[in-house]
C-alpha cells in the first residue's frame, strides 16, 4: 500500500510512530520518527490504524500458558547476594578487610561456591586472593574460571 507525504505511519519493527516526509525511488519512504529522520521500506511501515488493529488483536489474544513445571533448584544453589564479590578499585588491604565477611556469609548460607572478581591488570589482586584463599580452611579449591581469567572461583 503506498504511502503519501504527510501520511501518519507506524514502524513494525521498532514499534514506533512517525510521519512520512519523502517517497523514494524502489517503495522506500524517508520518515521522520521523534527527532530523528529514517528511510524505511514500504513492507516495514503500517498505516496507524491497521498498527493499532493489531496491537489490539495482540493484547486481547490470550497467551499459551505453560505446561512444563520449573525447574526445581536445590537450596545451596538458590540465588544468593553472596555468589560474587567484586574487588574492582579496592586495595590488597581493603580486599582482605571484604572477603573474610564475604566468605563467612556464604558459607553461612550453605553456598557451594563463590566467584571473587579481582580483575586481571597487574595481577596484584588476584596474587593477593589467592594467597588469602590458602589459609581459609574451608576453602577446599581455588581456580581461575576458564571464561574469565579476572575471576577466582572458591569451593567450600
Amino acid at each position: 500500500m503506498p504511502f503519501s507525504v504527510g501520511s501518519p505511519v507506524a514502524i513494525v519493527n521498532l514499534r514506533k510512530h512517525g510521519r512520512v516526509l519523502d517517497v523514494l525511488p524502489g517503495g522506500r519512504y524517508r520518515v521522520a520518527v521523534g527527532g530523528l529522520t529514517m528511510v524505511c521500506a514500504e513492507a516495514q511501515l503500517e498505516t496507524i490504524s491497521h498498527a493499532k488493529k493489531e496491537r489490539r488483536r495482540e493484547r486481547d489474544t490470550p497467551q499459551p500458558v505453560a505446561q512444563t513445571p520449573p525447574p526445581t533448584v536445590p537450596y545451596a544453589a538458590h540465588a544468593s547476594r553472596y555468589r560474587m564479590i567484586d574487588l574492582h578499585g579496592m586495595t590488597v588491604p581493603e580486599a582482605f578487610l571484604a572477603l573474610p565477611r564475604f566468605l563467612d556469609r556464604a558459607i553461612r548460607e550453605g553456598l557451594p561456591h563463590v566467584e571473587i572478581v579481582h580483575g586481571i591488570s597487574g595481577g596484584k589482586l588476584r596474587a593477593a586472593v589467592r594467597t588469602f584463599l590458602a589459609g581459609v580452611p574451608t576453602v577446599t579449591c581455588a581456580v581461575l574460571d576458564e571464561k574469565n581469567p579476572g575471576v577466582t572461583i572458591a569451593y567450600f
